[in-house]
């Protein structure tokens, strides 16, 4: 709100039309994009009177809404007429709330509030009651006219200092006279949380619904009758202990981790032993289950913690004792509050919660070695705590023996890096060149059908290459289809797996047969590969002998997804069919052994024979600041391999200008600095991922010209990173399809 005034010195109804501005370009936002919000149930209309709008200033410490800034004259004149503060009448702050917002204007002569404007120069209650004082109390305080200042206290808010207040310089004054005026500087944010916000029993059903790990849809039957499911809907402190931890939270010297946990039916006391299923933990892998003890119990309050004892449903707490069997989530299970005869292991498939869905993508990442070697297990130790306490971050080890962590920028790895020196690890670490993932995919069809035989010669098999539909790389980039919902449905009944083939055929224009023979998605869960069996076989036997394998083919998929042949790293956007398959009619001769490497080897034939490519990944680069800025913005976009991808619009009530541009994550490292240097700070900057996309160039063409020392020419791009790639990750040679012909 101060910037309104001090920075853009708005006048009074520019200011209220920008404010208005800024309500209306959310809800457009949330209109526009209806399926992002289709599972938030509260009002989809934003609006100050609706009190789901707080305005703030956090240069002021405060924050309010139009109910507790209604509060604030009820009191004042409470006070004023009785001289004894009495409650305020709910009702009423709740009406006149509702009148400070919109085309809606007070009388003074009467003291009536009216939709027609009296003249010209009437201002509408907002203003009148809200943006005036505050304008008045901000430009009198700056401007030391303390006089004027005590009388506009004591006026409008009854509000007296001592003269050594006055004498402050005009900054702390103005923070002194904010606290004053409007108390606490939450109590804004707390009432609308209060008055627009569900409580946990209204949003439970919801809730279960959007994080329970299982579809309703799939499980409607069991749903119904089960007692769990019921407690959790009814949030039920009476019903058994089933509680969801989202994340793991350090303390202050980073040696410890609490649980961040959403207790969603029963109690959790202090000393309670629960039951933690892992992430992993399945109807296919039940193993991933341990058992903890409670150990402490805290309620999260900002900064502090305060301990507890025992906690019921609806709450969020952290708890503590978990952290050495929890690396990111997992679910909690007590002991049943009544004695109903349930399997065990039914109530564990039906109450696990998802894991979180980050939005961000890790995408950049460093290598990291210890200064001196022997610290190495303390560098180990720091990164098991940064795998726990950065949940959107990755840590591999790579043929070489190097260490690499992965994340979603450079703010991000900066953090990282500092508590993985400071708080986790104690330790001086030496670090590489920010680089970017990298993937691998395919331009064309394979050219040739060519069979791979397993190990001991009596299973074969061959599977071509093409790319994905372009609709359907632009709808998984959209989030508007997901191939781990699709791999889920694969996985369910014949229902299930129908409505796979209706999505792939009305939706992208497959025959019946592609649609319905979808064996596979990957490499994880935001992938977007495909294994398709495009066999037709009549022969019964033949049939089953391709289901008893069906398991370890796909596991043979996932392999060659996850590291493909280029440069280890994972392949997207391609489909993989299966056009012939022979498999042994002895179940000896076709165990996971000979059928996993077989099948890795095909589609890694199939993808060299089609084109291969390297995909890289862009940030998109939103930019605001002054019009005069852009061309040396642009300047240095182009020279990074990027380019704006729109005309930039001005920002109503400002001097300000809002762009759009992309750049490759590879040549993103510092691009923050520069572009605020040539700005002398005065710009705004955020990146997020926005897409992959190809690098010019063959990186199987070995006569392209790679200088040593100098940026590579654009056609030799995709060779220069396949090679630097190889080299740093400890791969032999050069990438080559004589490799996997000459054993197949």
């Amino acid at each position: 709100m101060d910037r309104l005034i001090l920075e853009l010195k708005l006048p009074l109804l520019d200011a209220y039309y920008k404010l208005e501005h800024v309500c209306e370009e959310v809800n457009s936002y949330m209109i526009e994009n209806v399926k992002l919000f289709e599972n938030y149930k509260h009002p989809k209309r934003f609006s100050p009177e609706l009190g789901n709008v707080c305005f703030a200033s956090p240069n002021l410490d405060i924050c309010f809404n139009l109910r507790s800034f209604a509060k604030i004259y009820f009191d004042f004149y409470q006070i004023n007429s009785n001289n004894t503060k009495q409650k305020s009448n709910e009702n009423e702050i709740e009406k006149f709330s509702k009148r400070l917002w919109g085309n809606i204007y007070y009388n003074k002569d009467n003291g009536r509030f009216s939709r027609k404007q009296k003249d010209i120069e009437t201002k509408n209650t907002f203003i009148y009651f809200i943006l005036e004082p505050l304008y008045k109390i901000i430009t009198t305080t700056i401007s030391k006219e303390n006089e004027e200042l005590r009388y506009l206290l004591k006026k409008n808010f009854n509000i007296c200092f001592p003269n050594k207040i006055y004498k402050l310089d005009s900054q702390i004054l103005l923070k002194e006279i904010c606290k004053k005026v409007f108390g606490n500087q939450s109590s804004g944010f707390v009432d609308m949380i209060e008055h627009s916000g569900m409580s946990p029993i209204e949003n439970s059903e919801n809730k279960i619904k959007n994080t329970l790990d299982y579809s309703f849809e799939d499980n409607k039957d069991v749903y119904e009758d089960n007692f769990y499911i019921e407690n959790l809907i009814k949030c039920d402190n009476e019903g058994p202990l089933i509680a969801h931890v989202s994340k793991l939270m350090d303390n202050e010297d980073g040696k410890k981790f609490y649980g961040l946990c959403r207790i969603f039916s029963g109690k959790i006391q202090v000393g309670d032993e629960i039951d933690v299923l892992g992430e992993n933990y399945s109807k296919e892998f039940q193993e991933d289950v341990s058992k903890c003890i409670v150990e402490e119990m805290y309620l999260p309050c900002g900064r502090y913690k305060m301990p507890i004892k025992e906690m019921g449903s609806g709450n969020i707490i952290l708890i503590g004792g978990i952290d050495k069997v929890v690396s990111k989530s997992c679910t909690i299970y007590g002991k049943k509050a009544n004695e109903e005869e349930i399997e065990e292991e039914e109530i564990y498939e039906y109450v696990k919660f998802k894991t979180i869905n980050y939005l961000v993508e890790p995408i950049i990442k460093v290598a990291i070695e210890p200064e001196i070697a022997s610290e190495l297990p303390k560098l180990l130790e720091g990164f098991r705590k940064i795998n726990k306490s950065y949940c959107g971050c990755e840590i591999k080890v790579e043929e070489s023996g190097e260490h690499v962590v992965i994340g979603s920028g450079e703010m991000y790895l900066d953090c990282l890096l500092h508590d993985l020196r400071k708080l986790y690890g104690d330790i001086n670490v030496k670090i590489s060149e920010p680089f970017s993932k990298l993937s691998e995919t395919c331009l064309d069809i394979t050219m040739k059908k060519i069979f791979v035989e397993s190990r001991n010669k009596m299973n074969k098999i061959s599977i071509i290459c093409e790319p994905l539909d372009e609709k359907i790389v632009e709808d998984l980039n959209r989030e508007e289809i997901r191939f781990e919902e699709i791999n889920e449905m694969i996985k369910g009944d014949l229902k299930r797996k129908r409505q796979v083939g209706k999505i792939f055929r009305y939706k992208y224009g497959w025959d019946a047969m592609a649609s319905r023979s979808i064996w596979k998605t990957g490499p994880d869960m935001k992938g977007s590969d495909l294994l398709i069996n495009d066999l037709v076989i009549e022969d019964e036997e033949e049939v089953r002998k391709i289901e008893y394998v069906k398991e370890s083919i796909c596991s043979g998929f996932k392999w060659s997804i996850n590291q493909g042949p280029l440069m280890d790293e994972p392949i997207r956007n391609v489909k993989f069919r299966i056009i012939d398959l022979k498999i042994s009619n002895k179940a000896i001769e076709r165990g996971e052994g000979e059928i996993i490497p077989m099948v890795r080897k095909a589609c890694y034939i199939g993808l060299l024979l089609s084109k291969i490519r390297v995909m890289e990944p862009y940030y998109l680069i939103n930019v605001i600041c002054k019009e005069d800025y852009l061309k040396f913005i642009k300047e240095i976009i182009e020279k990074r391999r990027g380019n704006f991808i729109d005309n930039g619009k001005l920002i109503s009530c400002t001097p300000l200008v809002e762009i759009n541009g992309v750049v490759p994550v590879m040549d993103s490292a510092g691009i923050e600095v520069d572009i605020k240097m040539v700005c002398l700070g005065q710009v705004s900057l955020l990146m997020k991922f926005f897409k992959w996309d190809m690098v010019e160039g063959d990186p199987m063409d070995g006569s392209v010209f790679l200088p040593k020392l100098k940026p590579v020419p654009l056609e030799s791009l995709s060779r220069d990173f396949v090679m630097k790639i190889r080299k740093r990750k400890g791969i032999s040679g050069e990438p080559s399809l004589t490799k996997y012909l000459e054993n197949r």
